[in-house]
């Protein structure tokens, strides 16, 4: 999915802003969307970089109105002051780009896996995903985020043909069902759903923006506490990811109680996205200078953490 600059310039016209175009460049966007970083200069000089988002024909076939909810939820965080990209227009139905995508303006920061930000790291997410989940969920009653489901097929996949027992998919499943559903004992939260370090900029030792907001969901806050738990704990460490669950505790009180049935459906997500392929998965992080993070490292991890989770079950 790439932008023309014809279409830039249309966008231009239509937002009234006698800007032109200096730059139109890929960006890393993942499986969900294509990203393009757009620089434009105004006329007193002052330079401005967009964000195209061109959500991919996957996302939009589970959800369709991913873009707009998408746009409509970065509008209300903004307000909240959260660290999220401001939303500069949103092309719905595809009419100027040719797909269903939004302008945001661009955030400052990168991914970081490195070591070096210690314990500063659980603290800093815990400390945005309080803030996430203290929004008033009736002041984004009109963005249509879904509910998330509570039925084991719909959380979880149906059982595969070949599951993964290297990280023991077959025992999690059976533990999981004999102990389904998680009892509820928190009220409902705006979830990311999909909160995990890949989805975190930082800059300078501090978060800097959020993004990839497509899988948001309305629900159990600890399925997104679960799911930075389980990153944190194959990436950094047990201590780490227990770290984080304290310092979320020590802003917002949720109650625990269903944790662990939350951290195996975290591992089983986890296993779905690997896909049976741990050296490709490990081959990510190496990117980011994580030699450390081999398939044998990740297996390791996600196990000892899957275990703890299966014992606190029985």
């Amino acid at each position: 999915m790439s932008i023309e600059q014809d279409s830039i310039n249309r966008l231009l016209t239509l937002l009234k802003r006698q800007w032109q175009v200096e730059n139109i460049q890929s960006m890393a966007g993942g499986m969900s969307a294509g990203m393009s970083l757009v620089s434009l200069k105004t006329p007193s000089g002052y330079r401005v970089r967009w964000v195209i988002r061109q959500l991919s024909v996957q996302t939009l076939a589970l959800r369709p109105r991913a873009v707009k909810m998408e746009y409509d939820l970065l509008k209300i965080m903004s307000l909240h002051n959260l660290p999220v990209s401001k939303p500069v227009y949103v092309d719905e139905k595809g009419k100027i780009f040719g797909s269903p995508s939004f302008v945001m303006e661009y955030l400052p920061g990168a991914v970081d896996f490195s070591m070096d930000l210690g314990t500063n790291r659980p603290n800093k997410l815990a400390m945005l995903l309080t803030q996430i989940h203290k929004i008033d969920i009736n002041e984004i009653s009109q963005v249509q985020v879904p509910k998330l489901a509570l039925t084991f097929s719909e959380l979880c996949g149906e059982d595969p043909e070949t599951p993964d027992e290297e990280l023991n998919e077959t025992l999690i499943r059976t533990a999981l069902k004999r102990h389904w559903p998680p009892m509820t004992f928190n009220l409902p939260v705006l979830l990311h759903g999909d909160y995990w370090n890949g989805n975190i900029l930082w800059n300078g030792g501090d978060i800097s923006g959020v993004i990839d907001w497509e899988d948001a969901w309305i629900g159990e806050p600890l399925l997104d506490i679960a799911g930075t738990r389980v990153d944190l704990a194959y990436t950094f460490g047990l201590k780490l990811s227990e770290q984080f669950t304290q310092s979320y505790m020590a802003i917002r009180k949720v109650n625990l109680q269903s944790l662990p049935q939350w951290d195996l459906v975290a591992v089983l997500w986890l296993i779905r996205f690997i896909n049976h392929d741990l050296n490709s998965w490990a081959s990510f992080y190496h990117g980011y200078g994580r030699a450390d993070v081999t398939a044998s490292h990740i297996k390791t991890r996600i196990n000892e953490f899957s275990e703890l989770a299966l014992n606190k079950l029985e």
